[in-house]
């Protein structure tokens, strides 16, 4: 049994790290945060760092012959998806933008299949809007997109 990447399938997991790293500083920064203010973003960068980690893990098992493909590319790529969360967020609101980013994650980087990728977006968004929804003096970021209706 090969263990090389098979085409069309090129995992790098150096931009995995990347994020991994980022979501650790948003998390140190995080921690300045008091109270309930503080809450929502150390368990949603929490969480965000377990399913990091996983993903990393599996990339770096699954695909060995990708840990000298870390440059270049890979951090461009990596920009770009980071760029993505917050303009989602900062567009859609905090709920819907986690789960768009999370179902485009999913299907275009980590290659999960549709049904699996929309389940977690789903979930992630509902989760988040419960969070905010039922946590005393949180309000929720309705996103530019949807504030005229709000």
């Amino acid at each position: 049994m090969s263990t090389s990447t098979p085409p069309g399938r090129r995992r790098l997991p150096a931009i995995t790290l990347f994020f991994l790293a980022v979501t650790g500083l948003f998390g140190w920064s995080a921690l300045t945060l008091s109270g309930t203010s503080g809450l929502i973003p150390q368990l949603v960068l929490a969480f965000t760092s377990i399913m990091l980690a996983f993903q990393a893990t599996r990339e770096w098992l699954q695909y060995p012959d990708t840990r000298r493909n870390t440059q270049g590319a890979a951090f461009v790529f990596a920009v770009m998806w980071l760029s993505l969360l917050p303009l989602a967020c900062w567009l859609l609101g905090i709920a819907a933008g986690s789960a768009v980013f999370t179902l485009c994650w999913l299907r275009w980087h980590a290659r999960e299949n549709w049904w699996f990728s929309c389940f977690a977006a789903l979930l992630l968004g509902l989760v988040v809007h419960l969070l905010f929804g039922f946590l005393p003096g949180v309000a929720q970021y309705t996103g530019v997109f949807f504030q005229p209706f709000s």
